[in-house]
């Protein structure tokens, strides 16, 4: 967590969702998470009408398939993230979306920074990537 996201930065700050599929690959993509667009958006990223939210943190959630479907790939690097944050296992398959929680416990989105904390724990680099840092 950086210091910006513990003193609480302003909401007016841009928001994103982290995708991250099971090829490692991912994208970062505005979220706000207040809004049913942003629901539908993470129903269609993980492309299943089953899934699941765990928290990570009182700061991080992972949006995934849900456990009674396990037709997808492994999503290995969700398991070893998921591993590194909340010191607990737990088995991902396709795609899954990071967020953010807000103060109140809401849905909301994660700064730049956040995603390349998150990303950074699987050795993913944005620097290396070209994709921006907030």
């Amino acid at each position: 967590m950086t210091n910006n996201q513990a003193s609480g930065e302003a909401q007016s700050a841009p928001r994103f969702a982290l995708i991250l599929r099971p090829s490692a690959t991912f994208e970062i993509t505005a979220f706000a998470g207040d809004s049913p667009t942003d629901l539908a958006n993470l129903y269609a990223w993980i492309g299943s009408p089953n899934i699941t939210v765990h928290d990570l943190s009182s700061k991080v959630s992972v949006w995934g398939i849900d456990a009674s479907e396990t037709h997808g790939v492994d999503n290995k690097a969700a398991v070893s993230i998921y591993a590194a944050i909340a010191s607990d296992t737990r088995e991902f398959h396709g795609t899954v979306v990071f967020t953010g929680i807000d103060e109140r416990g809401r849905t909301t989105g994660l700064t730049l920074n956040h995603c390349a904390e998150i990303l950074e724990i699987v050795g993913i680099h944005l620097k290396s990537t070209g994709c921006p840092r907030g």
